[in-house]
């Protein structure tokens, strides 16, 4: 086995873990527990293999949810944004905001959709944006969606549409090889990272397939539960080479539909459905974001 594809796997159960858990001050013992590494060695094996500290990482996953928050929980205080993410007070949210933005919360929030904060990266959605899809037809359905048991490659930094279909053709190799399949067996990505937030530095993105409770982790290839619960789910049609227009789709979701709905995201990651892994080009993707009732 590789060793440093294992150390990266169990590294990112670690960031899997915290991200579960944003409020949450996890401790030393308890994170280095997961990773099966002595405390002793821990963080500084976290520093080498990520490039940020332990602290760096936590507050930085903290305020891209926070600014997520900012654009889609319109009625949310910026107080409850702030304690909703870890933060002791909103002076300290602030503080550590502008720092990490360049702005404040008030004016992330204000701006977000205005043409110069748009080309500034900072926001997904802009509803007053002219769409490059054709919204006819478009069809969003609240559904149930069920725990995924899931064996995962992951890739960090900016997106590459081949290089991910290489991820999946290697992660079906690998669960066939080692008869983790599971019935009629589903392949999924998860989009932990807001493209539109985030430094594409440390974009995440899981290709995923449905595998049996009983599948091991190995090397590079890691497992984890996707929670179920109450999505939205819009189907598109797309043949390979349109898979650079799902982020239109994702805008139109987040900026048109979304503001409208009555809903708002819930904090779980959103993901892509992409259909069976022994279907055939043309299986509908689709796009899923989990929900929730807004908060007043």
């Amino acid at each position: 086995m590789d060793r440093s594809t294992d150390y990266r796997r169990r590294i990112n159960n670690v960031v899997n873990h915290v991200s579960a858990d944003l409020t949450r001050h996890h401790t030393i013992d308890e994170l280095a527990g997961i990773a099966h590494f002595s405390k002793f060695h821990f963080l500084r094996l976290f520093k080498a293999i990520t490039g940020e500290t332990l602290a760096q990482c936590v507050q930085r996953l903290r305020l891209e949810a926070a600014a997520s928050s900012l654009i889609y929980k319109t009625t949310r205080s910026i107080t409850d944004i702030a304690l909703d993410h870890g933060f002791s007070s909103s002076a300290n949210f602030a503080k550590a905001f502008n720092r990490h933005f360049g702005c404040s919360p008030s004016s992330f929030r204000r701006t977000r959709n205005r043409t110069d904060f748009q080309k500034s990266n900072f926001g997904k959605a802009n509803p007053d944006s002219k769409s490059h899809i054709d919204e006819a037809g478009l069809v969003v359905e609240i559904v149930d969606q069920t725990d995924l048991c899931l064996a995962y490659l992951r890739n960090i930094g900016p997106y590459n549409h081949k290089g991910i279909g290489s991820m999946f053709d290697e992660l079906i190799s690998w669960s066939n090889d080692n008869s983790y399949l599971a019935p009629h067996a589903q392949s999924y990505g998860i989009t932990w990272s807001d493209s539109h937030i985030t430094d594409e530095s440390t974009w995440r993105y899981d290709a995923c397939v449905t595998v049996i409770e009983t599948a091991k982790a190995d090397g590079r290839f890691g497992l984890l539960k996707l929670e179920g619960g109450r999505i939205a789910r819009l189907s598109v049609t797309l043949n390979p080479t349109e898979m650079s227009k799902l982020g239109d789709y994702w805008d139109w979701f987040l900026g048109n539909w979304l503001p409208e709905s009555g809903y708002e995201p819930a904090p779980r990651p959103s993901f892509e459905h992409y259909g069976s892994v022994a279907g055939s080009n043309g299986q509908p993707v689709c796009l899923c974001l989990p929900i929730q009732n807004i908060k007043e």
